[in-house]
């Protein structure tokens, strides 16, 4: 007798804070977009604290990508996989919404991106402003993404290319004018930390205990609050 392969586990927590996180980015954007119309930002300053999301989702994401890819580490026959999962995420939606900014630049202003301006829009390369204004978080996903696929490829080789760029991150914060106006500016970005946050998170998920999750839950609240003293 052959039984159902058991549901897969979802981490409703995350899914609730993913919610959560989208709701207060949403909120952000939408008292900007009044503002810049009217000139009053509806609800004080309160709607600021909505761009902590996008750090949120940061951590997220390399949580998801460590938890739902721990098996295929070190394993090259599962990159067409975790390659094709990735595109069809991203992609898609984000080619039809760029599609539509381009468009709408073309016949409203008469401007339309140079060849290599386009190549970066199109493949969300790490340098540059984008079309899309909003896609800068995807140009840090696309750099987590690519290095990600080297774990899978080659787990040693995926190892040594996080060092490196731990080393690449911790070298630009000493040293910023290094980096500044070059194609490592944005691999060197202190956002790239929150990726690294989330994949020990995912570790953490798998080999530890935590005696008392709504303690560690709360604190972590805390120091995210909007009146945290260390928020600007």
């Amino acid at each position: 007798m052959q039984f159902p392969a058991p549901a897969r586990t979802k981490l409703l927590g995350v899914e609730t804070a993913r919610g959560i996180a989208a709701c207060l980015v949403v909120f952000y954007h939408a008292a900007r977009h009044v503002a810049l119309a009217t000139g009053e930002k509806p609800f004080g300053s309160l709607t600021q604290f909505g761009h902590a999301g996008v750090d949120f989702f940061f951590v997220l994401s390399g949580f998801i990508i460590m938890h739902a890819h721990w098996t295929d580490l070190g394993r090259p026959q599962r990159a067409g996989h975790y390659v094709q999962r990735r595109f069809t995420r991203v992609f898609p939606v984000y080619w039809a919404v760029l599609a539509v900014t381009l468009a709408v630049g073309l016949v409203s202003r008469g401007v339309f991106p140079a060849a290599s301006e386009l190549l970066r829009d199109i493949f969300l390369l790490p340098y540059g402003t984008p079309a899309v204004g909003v896609a800068w978080t995807l140009q840090y996903e696309m750099i987590f993404y690519t290095a990600f696929l080297l774990l899978i490829l080659h787990r040693g080789a995926g190892r040594l290319l996080f060092a490196g760029w731990i080393v690449l991150i911790l070298a630009a914060f000493i040293m910023p004018q290094a980096v500044a106006d070059t194609p490592l500016q944005m691999p060197s970005g202190t956002y790239c930390v929150q990726f690294f946050m989330g994949m020990l998170a995912a570790v953490a998920l798998r080999h530890a205990r935590f005696p008392a999750p709504g303690l560690l839950f709360a604190a972590g609240g805390a120091a995210s609050s909007p009146s945290a003293s260390w928020r600007t």
